[in-house]
């Protein structure tokens, strides 16, 4: 019986105790284990988020600037083949294919003061293109308005391009389609059939009763005829009623570092956590030809962005001289970021007409994005303060990720003058 009671004897109670604290430091070890794991598999997801934010805001940047001059003048005050000019119609339009505004303390402290506290200056960049289609439209007539306004263009009806774009499904509406490229406030070049091109600004579109394309334009700038009384050069504006004028509408964009402060986009700027209450991101916007912005045009292209900047590659080359058909080899200048020659290509040509942005062959960006939580607490933590880290309080601080790249202006290869 003693034998039998030995054998089926439990653990005493010292032994449950040795057992329970010694299984309790396994399971905190492997708690330990785990909790870094999961932390590391955080942080990486967090800028592995990032980087593809950045590449992907990066995408829709390059294909806007390649549109650069698309269909449009590269430098609307020295461009050849514009007459009559705009600002002697009675608008200034800021028509040049790449305007670059360099940031610094002065500009940047009311939109992104957390980037200004990194040492970061943010530029904004507009570009002028046609980015709303490919298409060119050719006009059947132009004439006055009748409705007001100033000239009523006609676009040729069984032309291709304006078939496709009246060609909507029984939902949509052609007038709805029409506005769409032609939208009221717009800039419409209007380019004749000696390659001249003179620009004015849609007042309205829409399709009549008989199923025509009609574009209304402002009457300032007004349209100008080649028998206009006063027109000196015969090569302006449009010879009679303009039959197969090519017509297409132009866009002024541009890219910036900020906020929305419209209520729609309150979702993306969310407060309360050291994350998000300092978040900037990267804005397209589209501009009225007074600079403002079209309503309902702003975008988020990428989010947690604190830094862009531009730098372009010129021609330096001599122009050549009117009427030269001497090939003069170009000579291409790299400028680098913040370098102050760059604005002697992407100034403003209303400001200074000596700036020539039709020289410029491709433009240089450089954008940062962060991780939208701390990742260290002291700037030393894991290789020191830098590009590759962001302060967003004291002594909290995530990582950033930097992409710089280079794109081709296709629109301004052969510019010469």
């Amino acid at each position: 019986m003693s034998r039998r009671r030995a054998s089926q004897a439990g653990f005493t109670l010292i032994e449950l105790l040795v057992a329970s604290i010694a299984g309790l430091f396994v399971v905190l070890a492997a708690f330990m284990l785990s909790r870094g794991a999961t932390r590391l598999f955080a942080a990486e997801g967090r800028v592995a988020n990032s980087q593809l934010n950045l590449r992907l805001g990066l995408d829709r940047l390059r294909q806007d600037l390649e549109r650069a001059g698309y269909m449009t003048t590269p430098n609307v005050v020295s461009d050849p083949d514009v007459c009559p000019r705009p600002a002697a119609m009675g608008l200034a339009m800021p028509l040049q294919s790449v305007l670059l505004r360099p940031g610094a303390p002065s500009t940047s402290t009311a939109e992104t003061p957390m980037s200004e506290a990194n040492g970061l200056y943010p530029d904004r960049i507009t570009l002028t293109g046609n980015f709303a289609s490919t298409d060119i439209y050719l006009a059947a007539t132009i004439m006055p308005s009748s409705g007001g306004g100033g000239y009523d263009i006609t676009l040729q009806r069984y032309w291709g391009s304006t078939m496709r774009l009246l060609s909507v499904g029984e939902t949509s509406s052609a007038t709805s389609a029409l506005n769409s490229i032609f939208a009221a406030d717009r800039i419409l070049r209007i380019r004749n059939n000696v390659g001249v091109s003179q620009f004015v600004l849609i007042q309205g579109a829409a399709v009549d009763a008989s199923g025509r394309a009609v574009i209304t334009t402002k009457s300032v700038p007004a349209y100008a005829s080649s028998n206009d009384v006063g027109v000196l050069d015969k090569r302006c504006g449009g010879s009679g009623f303009c039959m197969g004028c090519e017509i297409n509408p132009v866009q002024i964009v541009q890219y910036s570092v900020g906020y929305l402060t419209d209520a729609k986009f309150a979702w993306a700027y969310p407060t309360g956590t050291i994350g998000d209450k300092n978040k900037y991101d990267l804005l397209r916007t589209e501009l009225n030809p007074d600079g403002s912005v079209v309503v309902g045009s702003e975008e988020i292209v990428a989010e947690y962005v604190v830094d862009l900047g531009f730098a372009f590659g010129v021609d330096t080359s001599l122009a050549a001289p009117p009427g030269s058909t001497t090939y003069i080899e170009p000579t291409l200048t790299s400028y680098a970021f913040g370098q102050p020659e760059n604005m002697q290509f992407g100034g403003s040509v209303i400001a200074s007409a000596a700036n020539r942005p039709q020289r410029i062959r491709s433009v240089k960006y450089r954008m940062t994005t962060r991780t939208r939580f701390p990742d260290y607490n002291s700037a030393s933590d894991d290789g020191g303060a830098g590009l590759g880290r962001y302060k967003l309080a004291a002594e909290q601080y995530s990582r950033a990720r930097t992409i710089t790249g280079d794109v081709t202006l296709m629109n301004q290869q052969g510019v010469r003058w």
